[in-house]
């Protein structure tokens, strides 16, 4: 929640599974793997140790990983570690199997140290910090996009990380990319109409030439005032889409009589 004037606004909605014991988190069956995967929210891990009055917080993005693997297992572990102050995290590690490792916790702290206004407000900006990560995996899941990208190490209670450490599905099937390609199509006709508003008319052109090649069938949208750019350019008016198809054409040839030569 933030605070505006006189009002609290949601920020960052997420969701926090609470547990008691430090075990592994089990979904079985396909259909509970797949709503771990694909929950629309930051998903976290609150183990909260009541005789020590201690809460530690474990990211998630085991979910991605198993995302990015391109398959629906029919059983999925995410495995808390015990907290070792000091140590660093790690993200990602393939064991071989769906059991896999949520490591150190991204937050480790007392009920006391809650009420410290100092330590709460680092706290707050270091879970923000992974709410974002969270975020930015889950609109590639939105997208269906086969890939991941997360911290490589990472240290309880700081922003701390290394470098990034991104996962992709390297051949995925025909019915994958088509998931993928499709929902391709409003941004890449929204860019290139941006192009040409800001008088970039080549860009205009290769965002054209990706769309023609991707969607042969569209018809129509936002690419109008593009098609109708290049056609006048061209000087080929004969229909909706002879500029950009000449423009292929001259790929196509050139790419060819180059590869002759160098045959």
């Amino acid at each position: 929640m933030e605070k505006v004037g006189r009002r609290f606004l949601a920020k960052c909605p997420y969701t926090v599974q609470v547990k008691s014991e430090l075990k592994p988190v089990l979904f079985e069956g396909k259909e509970a793997v797949r709503w771990v995967i694909e929950h629309p929210l930051p998903l976290f891990l609150c183990m909260v140790d009541k005789a020590s009055a201690r809460l530690s917080v474990y990211h998630t993005l085991a979910r991605f990983h198993a995302w990015s693997l391109g398959q629906w297992p029919d059983r999925l572990a995410m495995i808390p570690d015990p907290v070792i102050p000091g140590k660093e995290g790690k993200c990602i590690s393939w064991p071989g199997s769906y059991e896999l490792s949520l490591d150190q916790p991204i937050l480790d702290f007392s009920v006391n140290e809650m009420l410290d206004e100092v330590f709460w407000q680092e706290a707050r900006e270091v879970f923000e910090h992974w709410i974002e990560v969270e975020n930015d995996n889950l609109t590639r899941v939105r997208t269906r996009l086969l890939s991941c990208r997360v911290p490589d190490r990472y240290k309880t209670n700081e922003k701390w990380m290394t470098g990034w450490v991104i996962i992709s599905l390297g051949f995925p099937n025909k019915e994958q990319v088509e998931q993928t390609t499709a929902r391709l199509m409003e941004p890449v006709e929204w860019v290139g109409e941006q192009l040409l508003r800001k008088g970039d008319l080549a860009g205009a052109a290769k965002a054209a030439l990706l769309h023609r090649h991707l969607f042969p069938e569209a018809y129509g949208g936002l690419f109008y005032h593009v098609q109708h750019e290049l056609n006048s350019r061209l000087g080929r008016n004969n229909y909706v889409y002879a500029g950009v198809d000449h423009l292929a054409e001259v790929i196509q040839k050139t790419l060819k009589d180059n590869g002759q030569r160098s045959g």
